[in-house]
């Protein structure tokens, strides 16, 4: 008996599935506005933060086919506007003690008339342990950073 009730009431689900609504949801920017770049600007005490996230950008934009050189599209600038470290308390007292360091940039996408036509903050975070320094937070920040930029940088009309 418990098994012929359970059966049916499998057989009821599987049956309820295809009368389900399908939706799809695509994360990030699907119209890929193809955009020139201009070399990030570094205003906090990082050393080589703003080669990294130009790396990172590059890579970001030109894996969604945005990245280009062509005259005449809106140029994506970035500036690196501050950082803050703080300390991850940690418990034990046998591990080393680990650091955050947050990072927030700000993204400027300019017409070719110089005219900002969107922007916005970003920021995120990495780690690092005690005998470390700050710029080794920087990689995962910085990479994670500019994924954003490049998903959230709207399609613009010619």
């Amino acid at each position: 008996m418990y098994r012929t009730g359970l059966s049916i009431l499998l057989l009821l689900l599987l049956n309820s599935i295809p009368g389900c609504t399908y939706y799809s949801f695509t994360l990030g920017n699907t119209s890929k506005q193809q955009v020139n770049y201009e070399h990030t600007v570094n205003m906090t005490n990082l050393m080589g933060a703003d080669m990294l996230m130009d790396s990172y950008l590059e890579k970001s934009l030109t894996s969604r086919g945005m990245l280009s050189n062509k005259p005449g599209l809106p140029v994506l600038h970035c500036t690196i506007i501050s950082s803050d470290k703080n300390e991850i308390t940690d418990i034990s007292k046998t591990s080393t003690n680990r650091y955050r360091v947050f990072v927030h940039v700000k993204a400027l996408l300019k017409d070719s008339k110089g005219n900002t036509i969107w922007q916005s903050e970003f920021s995120d975070q990495g780690t690092y342990s005690s005998g470390g320094q700050e710029e080794d937070a920087l990689d995962s920040a910085l990479s994670k950073i500019a994924d954003r930029i490049a998903s959230s940088i709207p399609a613009v009309g010619p």
